[in-house]
């Protein structure tokens, strides 16, 4: 059974993407594929600085790479559909 905080940083690393995809392409006029690189980046810098920064250096929890790559995780699959949507 997949434990509840992987599902919360699989979620987390899936709005982390897609919030910022939506939001550069209602207010930036920017190739759809440019706007989804730059969301992807969000995300994963995101989840990163979570893990390292938040958890490891500043102790406010456990860090766990798992828990990031829960978040990569979120991330690519909502890639995959933007990215299959965009080609459709």
């Amino acid at each position: 059974m997949i434990e509840k905080d992987k599902i919360l940083h699989f979620c987390a690393g899936f709005l982390l993407s897609y919030v910022p995809y939506v939001l550069l392409m209602l207010f930036f006029t920017i190739n759809p594929w440019i706007s989804l690189t730059i969301s992807t980046l969000v995300s994963l810098i995101a989840s990163l600085a979570k893990e390292v920064v938040w958890d490891k250096m500043m102790g406010k929890g456990v860090m766990n790479w798992k828990d990031f790559y829960a978040g990569c995780i979120g991330d690519v699959v909502c890639l995959l559909i933007v990215g299959i949507l965009i080609f459709v």
